[in-house]
């Protein structure tokens, strides 16, 4: 994604795979999430991480947060394992809906 106008991307994958992970693995993911924000900031884009959100009471709650961060957004970038997350399937479900770009990390 070099070389192109800078975008507000949102990034959607799995964090806690509905409770079943281990912390080790949440804490994984997460580490996940921040390099890609990252790398998509260096190179000037704006990124929505759901990692970064502020703190949520529930998983409805953090999911009516980032269906607004989708809606707004000009692409939303796919982390490996979206496909286990049911947060994830319902942000690029939305994101595809509204005829934003998704794109899977590993196409970038």
């Amino acid at each position: 994604m070099s070389e192109v106008e800078p975008q507000t991307i949102y990034i959607s994958g799995p964090i806690s795979l509905g409770g079943s992970c281990t912390e080790e693995e949440v804490i994984a993911f997460t580490a996940i999430f921040t390099q890609w924000a990252k790398s998509l900031r260096h190179v000037g884009h704006t990124v929505i991480n759901p990692c970064e959100v502020p703190q949520q009471d529930s998983w409805e709650a953090y999911m009516r947060y980032g269906m607004r961060a989708v809606a707004n957004c000009d692409r939303v970038v796919a982390l490996p394992r979206w496909e286990e997350s049911r947060g994830a399937r319902l942000e690029i479900f939305v994101a595809r809906e509204l005829g934003i770009p998704v794109t899977e990390v590993n196409d970038l």
